[in-house]
């Protein structure tokens, strides 16, 4: 289901449109996230993208019953406030298949997921 881009779809306008990252760690303090963060604003200004936040949840397991960072970004998406969501790596994203699946349709949908670096 993972790889470089989820969708066949073109990037609808995203030089303009806002997307949005996604981090999540189980530890707090990780700094993995602030590495995983920084990759995901260098891609988005390489691209050309107007990122307009990234979503971070810290001291949340992969499978977590209550991401509201993820919840939030996914609302955002089925709302059209952002066109793409960015993820650095699938490991920071989930195990958990039905947040997978939710976020899936959102994209097939709504706009597009990008994985930048597994």
């Amino acid at each position: 289901m993972w790889g470089a881009a989820v969708t066949d779809k073109p990037h609808p306008k995203p030089y303009g449109s806002p997307v949005v990252g996604y981090v999540r760690s189980a530890r707090h303090g990780d700094p993995a996230l602030d590495d995983a963060e920084a990759h995901i604003r260098a891609y988005c200004a390489e691209q050309g993208w107007n990122l307009a936040k990234v979503f971070r949840e810290e001291g949340v397991s992969s499978v977590a019953a209550w991401r509201p960072q993820f919840e939030e970004m996914v609302r955002g998406l089925e709302q059209r406030v952002w066109v793409g969501v960015v993820i650095s790596s699938s490991t920071h994203f989930s195990i958990n298949m039905s947040r997978a699946n939710r976020l899936a349709l959102a994209v097939e949908k709504y706009g597009w997921l990008e994985i930048i670096g597994d």
